[in-house]
């Protein structure tokens, strides 16, 4: 029961303000260019390190979906930089993969 009741938490957060980003990409059909340096940005200057454990796994449902478009266009995670060192800092916090899994997308996106 508690699990469930994570996920709704969940699904209704957006900790690095990442939103408005993931609304263009799937308008545009995902041919949006992705904003390296704005995401880099938000990366070095949010205090990820003080995220309750619900913004944790958002977090990682977030950055687990930019670098799932970065891996289909056949580019590497470092080419944000901080992205990967932000996730394994997540996945440390929520004792989970830093990577995305099914079960971190599915029942934690947004409805």
């Amino acid at each position: 029961m508690q699990e469930i009741l994570d996920h709704e938490i969940v699904q209704n957060l957006d900790p690095f303000g990442f939103d408005v980003f993931f609304s263009d990409f799937v308008v545009s059909n995902g041919t949006t260019e992705i904003p390296y340096d704005y995401i880099s940005s938000v990366l070095s200057t949010k205090p990820f390190s003080s995220f309750s454990y619900h913004d944790a796994l958002a977090g990682v449902r977030d950055l687990g979906m930019i670098a799932a478009i970065l891996t289909k266009r056949r580019q590497s995670l470092s080419a944000i930089h901080g992205l990967e060192e932000t996730l394994l800092a997540l996945a440390e916090m929520t004792h989970e993969v830093p990577r995305d899994t099914v079960y971190s997308y599915a029942p934690r996106n947004p409805v």
